[in-house]
This record gives structure tokens, sequence and C-alpha cells, in this order.
């Protein structure tokens, strides 16, 4: 009964929107693919004068690993990790026990094993969305990990996460992406927030026709679920690569590691379940990447006001489960300490709250997004704060 109610329908305090207002007219639509390795610009750059931010990277911010308070964070590092108050960097809530967590860890190795197993006797098209589940249900697993779930040590945590069943991306890059994003003052910055899919208007000019229309494509639904995965794991190995070329050697651990982790998942795969590696990219990898490029299609926005930058999804209760309530995004950024089952409670108590923080972006669920912009981009793929012609107007005379 408590692990239902924790993927329950949100319990309505407020009149529910049917879906989010359209967003703001732009021109044009897309964004880019994802670059992992996006950093904040160099010091004595100011915000005025955008457009100096020299294209390439500036040096990456320090480690996140092991970090649960500013103070154990170095003095002149600590603007790194300086998000939207300290809450960032609390000790997980163990907020009603962390037995949900342990049940779905279990069901999502255990599907995957017999999954896997049986994927010969079973039709592709029974296997493809029932694979894309388990890979994106265990990618919300890792999720939780990465903020300290389900247990207070951070090495158990890893142990349980780090089975690199999508193949793409070690646990450790996703984490420490993932807590410089929640860390990062101003969200969906290109400069500034590791998981932003805008670009400036200098680098947009300097691109050619193609990229253009394959960064307007991948704004779209439709592009994002379909191009999406392969864009995000190229600009990934990109980054990974140009790292290695300068010398940078920091994440040669990593990637023996997920080297390692990757080679028993398709061991078990192909040895013993007789799938080959492609089918298992195709049927299980790829699509559970898409299903989460879904889930994060429509959870950030710009805005004027900064803690006004992520959304809503209300959802059901099948999308809840897979997305471990992160559907309910602006309660995430707002605790992200808490357990994935007391999100739902959380959000309850203070709706008209969150809503409001939300910046009125709230849809009722996935399909209301598929409807709206599976054809049709949302945004131009240059952000708002990012445009030359408003970076020349705010500069004094």
């Amino acid at each position: 009964a408590r692990l239902m109610a924790a993927i329950r329908r949100p319990h309505i305090v407020a009149p529910a929107l049917s879906r989010g207002p359209a967003l703001p007219a732009q021109p044009a639509e897309a964004s880019t693919g994802w670059t992992p390795d996006r950093r904040s610009a160099p010091s004595g750059v100011t915000r005025g004068d955008r457009s100096c931010r020299p294209a390439t990277l500036a040096p990456a911010p320090p480690d996140c690993r092991g970090i649960r308070s500013l103070s154990s964070v170095p003095a002149n590092d600590r603007r790194y990790y300086k998000g939207r108050g300290n809450r960032n960097l609390a000790a997980p809530s163990r907020h009603g026990g962390e037995w949900p967590t342990w049940v779905v860890a279990g069901a999502i190795y255990g599907g995957w094993l017999l999954l896997t197993f049986h994927a010969a006797a079973l039709p592709w098209w029974l296997l493809l969305p029932a694979g894309a589940f388990i890979v994106c249900w265990h990618g919300s697993l890792q999720h939780e990990a990465v903020h300290g779930h389900p247990t207070r040590s951070a090495r158990v945590n890893r142990a349980l996460a780090w089975p690199p069943l999508g193949l793409w991306m070690p646990y450790e890059i996703y984490r420490d992406t993932h807590l410089r994003h929640h860390a990062c003052p101003a969200l969906t910055d290109p400069l500034e927030d590791t998981e932003s899919y805008f670009v400036r208007e200098r680098d947009w000019n300097s691109m050619g026709r193609s990229r253009r229309l394959l960064l307007r494509f991948n704004r779209t639904l439709s592009g994002r679920l379909a191009l999406g995965p392969a864009l995000a794991a190229l600009a990934l190995w990109r980054a990974e690569l140009g790292r290695v070329r300068s010398g940078d050697l920091a994440n040669g651990g990593v990637w023996l590691r997920h080297a390692l982790g990757a080679g028993l998942v398709l061991g078990w795969v192909v040895l013993v379940c007789e799938l080959s590696v492609g089918a298992y990219v195709v049927l299980f990898a790829y699509p559970g990447l898409s299903l989460t490029l879904l889930r994060s299609y429509a959870e950030h926005h710009p805005a004027a006001e900064r803690d006004r930058r992520t959304a809503i999804v209300l959802g059901g209760p099948l999308s809840r489960l897979l997305y471990l309530n992160n559907n309910l995004h602006v309660v995430h950024h707002s605790r992200p300490d808490l357990p994935w089952h007391a999100i739902p409670a959380a959000f309850s108590a203070r709706r008209g709250h969150y809503t409001a923080e939300a910046g009125g972006h709230v849809y009722a669920g996935y399909p209301t997004l598929l409807r709206h912009f599976l054809f049709r981009a949302g945004r131009h793929p240059v952000h708002p704060d990012h445009r030359l012609a408003d970076i020349r107007e705010s500069r004094p005379a």
C-alpha cells in the first residue's frame, strides 16, 4: 500500500492545469544535443559581457564526489556548488524509510535478468517497450543513488546503481555532472548548466545549415526521441576524447570500470541470452535513453526569474513509477534530499507554492507534451540571455 501511495496521483488541492501554457513564442525551434562538459565562464568575464565569453571550455569545476556540505569545500571552489540554497547539498532525507527503493532495485535487476534471458522467445514489438522501460527505470534508480539513496553509504549506493545497463555513460560522470546541474545558479544557461540544451547566438551563427537543421529537429519531441540518444552519446564521447587528447586522464579509471561493467552486461546478453550486441542496443539501451529524454524534454525552461525555470508534469501512475516521481521536477530541485516516494506528499502539501515556482509550466502528462511538441519545437536553441542584440542593448553607452 505504501509503495502504491508513493506513485499515486498527487492530491489535488488546487485546480489542475490540463497542460502547461504555450512556451513563449520565439523564432524557429530547437536545442542542442546535451554536452556534458560545458563549464562556467572563466573568472573576470561578467554576466553583462556574455559576447566576450570564449567558445572553448573553461576549466572544469572541482570534483563533486563525497560532498555533503559547503564546509567541506575549499572556499575558492564554493561558487561552483552554490545553487538555490545549500539544500542542494543537504544530507539525504530518510523520510518514511528506504525500503521502496530497495523494492524498485530488485524489480529492475530481476526484470532485466528475466527479460534478457527470455529475449529470444519474445517478439520484438513486446521486447522493445519492455527493454526500454527497464533501462529507463534503471536510470531513475541511478538518479536516486546520486542524491544519496537508499543508504547512508555512498559506496553502497554507487555499487547498487553502477551496472551500466544503458551502456553509454559511466555512473560517476553522470553523478558529477548532475550534481553540478543542481548547484548551478542559472539553470538552462549554456555556459553554466551542465544539462543545458541551449547555445549562444554567436555559436549558432557560426554553425552550418545542416547542423542547425539537426538541432532544430532535436528540439521537437520526435527528434529528441529518435536522434536525442545518439546526439547525447556522441557529445559525451567527443568531450571525453577531447580531455584525453589534451592530456587530462582523470577519468581514465572511471572509463576502465565502465568498460568492465559494459563487458559483463554484454557478456551476459551475448553468451548466455544469445542476443546480439546490436539487438541489445536497438531493443534496450537506445529506446531506454529515449524514454529518459522524454522526461527531461520539458523539465527546464528559460525564464527571467532564475528560480522559475523548472516545470511540473503531473503524469499517471506508470510514468510516475518509471521516473520515480522526478516528473514533479520542481519539488525535486527544491528538495533534492527527499527520496522519490516522499515527493508526492511534499507536492500535495504545498501544491500552490510549487505551481507558482514552476512559473505556470504545469502539464497534465506526457501525452500532453507529445500532442503539442511531437512535431513542433517549443523554443529556439539560442538562450534568451545570450542573444547578441540583447547583450549589446544591455551594455552601458
